[in-house]
């Protein structure tokens, strides 16, 4: 059994099509999670609560981080999404609140019971979101018409 040219270069637009929307959301959750980082270490420093401070920081930064990564995701990743921009977001926040879940437990765990240093928490928090927030995201929130 052959594959024509033809073929060929269809499944490799195929695949290209689909890698570049992942492509698209690896890079924009990169800037939108290094901004949350920012975000996170700012509301750290001034948190006043000593009583799982950083758990506390972390549920803070994660509802304001999840607007600006929606926006940037709508903006970029998604752009072949027919979803309104505000029913988006409201979808966004249920789609997040997985990933939250997931992400408060692993911080907590980590800084208040292992005392895990707060940057590596903050990363292994930010990576157990990240797979489940992508899946969520393309087919609960930014649908296409494909």
């Amino acid at each position: 059994m052959s594959i024509g040219n033809g073929s060929i270069i269809i499944m490799v637009d195929v695949m290209f099509a689909k890698y570049a929307q992942l492509k698209r959301y690896l890079i924009s959750g990169t800037i939108g999670n290094l901004i949350g980082w920012i975000i996170y270490n700012s509301i750290y420093l001034i948190n006043p609560i000593i009583w799982n401070k950083a758990t506390i920081s972390w549920v803070i930064g994660y509802i304001v981080g999840v607007a600006l990564q929606h926006d940037i995701h709508y903006r970029w990743t998604f752009l072949e999404s027919n979803t309104p921009y505000t029913k988006s977001l409201f979808s966004s926040y249920i789609a997040y609140s997985f990933g939250f879940v997931i992400s408060t437990f692993v911080l907590y765990i980590l800084v208040e019971r292992l005392y895990v240093y707060l940057q590596i928490s903050w990363l292994c928090a930010v990576l157990s979101g990240v797979l489940a927030n992508y899946f969520f995201l393309k087919e609960h929130v930014f649908k296409s018409n494909n």
